[in-house]
């Protein structure tokens, strides 16, 4: 599995400010790899982890609940039934919309939260 500080660094900058104005994160980096380690920093961080999750909406803590449940991992297609699909968007469109502000669903609460990531898992289920 991927670590947090790898799946941040492949973020656009847009997406990264905005999780780090949730997460009340003041970075003061500006480079988008500065950004995304001080941001990997502050999200580790128990206490502030658990005010986020906190103060998520009751949809979006069941959706985590859910992925933990299963170990963090969840096909796409069942996470997406459940939970709503993450819709697509480039720095743009995220700069104009600013979707972490009224998520569509409780997966892109978790998505703008940093909460998950989209991965690939190469080996074989149990």
């Amino acid at each position: 599995m991927r670590s947090l500080r790898a799946c941040l660094r492949d973020e656009p900058l847009i997406r990264l400010m905005a999780m780090a104005d949730l997460w009340d994160a003041a970075i003061e980096a500006s480079a988008p790899r500065e950004v995304a380690d001080a941001l990997a920093f502050h999200m580790t961080q128990p206490t502030r982890a658990r005010g986020v999750v906190e103060a998520l909406p009751e949809a979006a803590r069941e959706a985590l609940r859910a992925l933990l449940g299963q170990r963090g991992r969840m096909p796409l297609a069942a996470f997406e039934r459940q939970f709503g699909a993450i819709r697509p968007m480039g720095p743009g469109r995220l700069d104009r919309e600013r979707p972490w502000l009224a998520p569509a669903n409780p997966a892109e609460a978790l998505w703008y939260h940093g909460l998950i990531s989209r991965a690939f898992d190469s080996s074989s289920a149990p």
